[in-house]
């Protein structure tokens, strides 16, 4: 290095992008944001040596197979790798192949037999999803959810720019794809399985499902025993009635807070359920109610305004008549 050089000297050059392993020309001209000695330009600046050291596949010391013409064989191979190289269409093929030295210089020539009907540069490039088949696309969003986080994005923005590479099979547009799941799951964090820190206010949980989700991790059961606990996460409230008053209500209180599953409120409600179960006795409702965790205990206790109303026992299991009367069971415990 000579004082005033405007640019490193070949041989450095090369030496500095072996030391980094830089062998594209994307990762080489990042360096030059970097590196004002870089020129952006290398075959210009060194082209009194460039052909003679191989252009560009000499100059960061890759294989040139294209004097021999040992390109990619097939349309899927090449397609494959100018995916890679995050090539969009023919402008940036033209400025960017010869980074894998094995792409052809004019694919739509080379694979003139499947170009169009492969999508043209669209299809080639992997930008057209035009062509790609509605049966393609994952059919469930827990298909779709289980690829995403075995891939790891990091945002949705990764997503967007990386999805069709990475799974072909991933939608484009997930929220249109599964919009039913898309709100429930928590849309893109959810998708993603992203950690989100929950969001605060002086010091407490700002969020009801924020504080809910915290409650239940340390599983807590009841009201009584989230007062005694509640100081175990110091970002819970004393009064969660009163903190998060606006969803108390509309969210379950206490049944949602501490995501417990509420009982049937109506014999009308409950009686279809167990039925649904096959239930045919009060031994088989104590035995096979907790396949339903929304059954009472006791549902004689739960709806004695409608109990005798409703023939007891007989009407609650829709039976014609019940072998063992209401005796068969004396003693009951709440849960």
């Amino acid at each position: 290095m000579q004082p005033n050089q405007r640019y490193y000297y070949y041989d450095e050059i090369v030496a500095i992008l072996r030391n980094l392993k830089i062998r594209t020309r994307r990762v080489y001209h990042q360096l030059c944001k970097k590196d004002t000695l870089v020129p952006y330009s290398p075959d210009v600046e060194y082209h009194d040596c460039w052909e003679e050291y191989g252009g560009w596949p000499g100059f960061f010391g890759v294989k040139s197979y294209r004097r021999s013409g040992d390109v990619y064989e097939t349309w899927e191979e090449a397609s494959a790798a100018t995916i890679k190289l995050d090539i969009k269409g023919q402008e940036d093929y033209q400025v960017d192949y010869e980074d894998d030295p094995r792409l052809p210089s004019n694919p739509d020539v080379t694979y003139n037999d499947v170009w169009k009907k492969n999508g043209g540069w669209g299809g080639f490039c992997g930008t057209n999803r035009r062509h790609r088949s509605p049966k393609d696309i994952y059919q469930t969003y827990a298909e779709a959810k289980a690829a995403v986080q075995k891939i790891g994005f990091r945002s949705a923005r990764d997503y967007n720019k990386h999805h069709q590479l990475q799974d072909p099979r991933l939608p484009p547009k997930p929220h249109e794809k599964y919009p039913k799941e898309w709100k429930k799951n928590g849309r893109w964090s959810g998708y993603l399985d992203l950690k989100i820190k929950p969001r605060l206010a002086n010091g407490r949980y700002f969020l009801w499902e924020d504080a809910s989700k915290a409650v239940q991790r340390l599983g807590i059961k009841s009201g009584p025993e989230y007062r005694r606990r509640y100081k175990e996460d110091p970002k819970l409230p004393s009064s969660v009635m009163k903190t998060y008053l606006k969803d108390w209500k509309p969210k379950g209180k206490w049944y949602g807070f501490l995501g417990k599953v509420p009982k049937y409120k109506f014999w009308a409600e409950a009686a279809p359920a167990a039925r649904k179960l096959g239930i045919t006795s009060p031994g088989e409702y104590s035995r096979l109610r907790h396949k339903d965790p929304r059954l009472p205990v006791d549902p004689r206790k739960a709806y004695k305004g409608d109990w005798y109303l409703h023939d007891t026992w007989t009407g609650f299991l829709g039976l014609m008549e019940i072998e063992k009367p209401d005796d068969e069971w004396e003693i009951w415990e709440e849960e």
